[in-house]
């Protein structure tokens, strides 16, 4: 009795099970990536929860939040950031900072150079979207050399131009040519101390710190650069000048909403100062879609690109008597 042993794969087989395969992969490929931005997204969140907790721990022991961007003593000074150090369980850091003229500005003696020093190897998981194409660390301006500092990827929200529908204008806003619109409306203005009872809107329906951890495009969508608040300069920058209402000057940690999220528009209206400089970088994101927010109160929302302009200016306006509330 013979016995027929069958032979290996065909290669008509071998490419059918290449080709299937290949379609399996294909299929599950997009729904890997989506499980991994998602992941990305929830860890975004969980960020801007621990800086909202940590600013509302600053308030509970100062009995008002922090300065957005400050200059108090001269000179560029610093930043909520630096200012809420202690509540992050950083205040090792806190503890070595120097306050004084030119604190903020990572380049100049006697207590800027210090600072920057002494910041290095500041890398706290919090301060970082991970979702952000943008290097986690960037030399700021040449003359810093080697030590280089954090791209944070979190800013205070000053206040917002005025509402689109003319509802609501702003009497605490400073229009510039030179670096855009500044409004201290917000819950982080600068060089000013906003209490929880200065929030009327409820702390639930006003922002306090959102995502610009994109790059912005211009116009067209072809060319694409890091115009963040600041981003030359570091993370600990703040302004300097005491008044910026009557002022010209950059912010370095916050922005003033104009824009719709991920907005290519933002070179636009004339703005001549710096891309750096600039008061109304839009907030962005690489999560598909939006970008994320933290409100008063702790909680995360995010926040579609097609979010209509006059919702996005309530939400981001401490006191205009339109709470609005978010899902």
């Amino acid at each position: 009795m013979f016995s027929h042993k069958r032979g290996g794969f065909t290669l008509v087989e071998l490419l059918v099970v290449i080709a299937i395969i290949g379609v399996m992969v294909g299929l599950l490929l997009p729904a890997v990536q989506a499980a991994r931005e998602a992941a990305r997204r929830m860890s975004c969140s969980n960020n801007l929860k621990q800086i909202s907790l940590g600013l509302q721990n600053y308030h509970d022991t100062h009995r008002a939040f922090t300065y957005g961007d400050e200059s108090r003593s001269g000179g560029w000074g610093t930043n909520w950031r630096v200012r809420i150090l202690p509540f992050m369980e950083q205040g090792a850091l806190y503890d070595r900072w120097q306050f004084g003229p030119n604190c903020g500005w990572a380049g100049a003696a006697p207590l800027g150079q210090a600072n920057r020093t002494a910041q290095i190897g500041f890398n706290p998981a919090w301060a970082v979207c991970p979702s952000s194409p943008l290097e986690r660390f960037a030399n700021a301006r040449g003359e810093f050399g080697a030590n280089q500092m954090l791209n944070f990827s979190y800013f205070g929200i000053s206040g917002a131009e005025n509402s689109p529908d003319g509802t609501w204008v702003s009497t605490k806003r400073n229009d510039g040519a030179v670096r855009g619109i500044f409004s201290a409306d917000g819950m982080l203005p600068t060089n000013e101390l906003i209490g929880m009872e200065k929030c009327t809107d409820g702390t639930s329906n006003t922002a306090i710190v959102a995502e610009i951890s994109n790059f912005t495009f211009n116009p067209t969508r072809i060319v694409k650069a890091d115009r963040r608040p600041g981003a030359t300069w570091g993370w600990m920058m703040g302004t300097n000048n005491g008044n910026m209402r009557a002022s010209v000057d950059a912010v370095a940690s916050t922005t003033t909403i104009r824009y719709a999220p991920n907005s290519t528009s933002a070179d636009l209206n004339g703005v001549t100062g710096g891309e750096n400089e600039r008061r109304n970088t839009p907030l962005s994101s690489a999560h598909p879609g939006g970008i994320q927010l933290a409100l008063v109160d702790g909680s995360v929302r995010f926040i579609s690109d097609s979010i209509n302009m006059n919702i996005l200016t309530f939400l981001c306006v401490r006191d205009d008597g339109r709470p609005i509330t978010l899902e």
